[in-house]
């Protein structure tokens, strides 16, 4: 595991755009002295290059639970991925091999509220979400919000097979990179409130990360930055 990632330096630096890197690990390695543990060559690598880390955790056990979460925290869009939870759920992947796109429903985004109808038989049930907002380079889920979380928690708990993907998004204020951080820390405490407040089972929910890309409305003004 250390020689693979330390390999890495000679094949990154001719990547371009942001790169995927896909570990398929169990966290139990034979350490090679004179080379850095795998936690922190992955942070080495994550300072250096833009790239994001995906750990399949396939171990059966924990022993190797450190070095893969050491990995998995080289920077904030690196994440383990359960093996069990990847079989038959490939949109644990959205964002690292492909975008997820409606097909039998239709999801309708404005800069109020995000609708979305779902075909139950021969009729369309439309279930209606206000955006949550946040303060300027807060990821903290504001009190007037809850009750419109506790909406999707009720979609959720009434529609037990649904998965969700909660995308995040930050104004232009800030460096891109640190814009595309805040937007999935913000789609994560959402998840973190559902997991908690009301017991969603977290297979279900993933989070994406948009950063500035593909704003409602002007970011030259306050209003259109909220």
């Amino acid at each position: 595991m250390q020689g693979g990632l330390k390999e890495l330096d000679d094949v990154l630096p001719g990547m371009s755009g942001q790169t995927a890197i896909f570990l398929f690990a169990d966290g139990q390695y034979s350490h090679v002295s004179g080379i850095a543990k795998p936690g922190a060559l992955a942070k080495t690598l994550a300072s250096k290059y833009d790239l994001c880390f995906y750990v399949i955790d396939t171990q059966a056990e924990k022993e190797g639970d450190i070095t893969i979460r050491a990995i998995a925290s080289a920077n904030d869009c690196s994440k383990v991925i359960p093996f069990a939870d990847l079989l038959g759920h490939p949109e644990w992947l959205t964002g690292a091999l492909f975008s997820v796109q409606e097909k039998d429903g239709v999801e309708v985004v404005t800069d109020k509220e995000t609708i979305i109808e779902v075909a139950e038989g021969n009729m369309i049930i439309e279930y209606e979400w206000k955006n949550i907002l946040f303060d300027p380079k807060k990821a903290t889920v504001r009190p007037d919000d809850y009750e419109n979380i506790a909406t999707i928690a009720t979609f959720l708990l009434e529609n037990p097979e649904t998965r969700l993907i909660l995308a995040g998004y930050a104004d232009s204020i800030g460096t891109v990179a640190d814009n595309k951080k805040l937007s999935e820390r913000r789609a994560a405490v959402v998840r973190e409130f559902l997991i908690k407040k009301a017991d969603i089972d977290p297979s279900r929910i993933t989070i994406r990360g948009f950063g500035e890309k593909d704003p409602v409305a002007t970011n030259m003004y306050k209003a259109g930055r909220q």
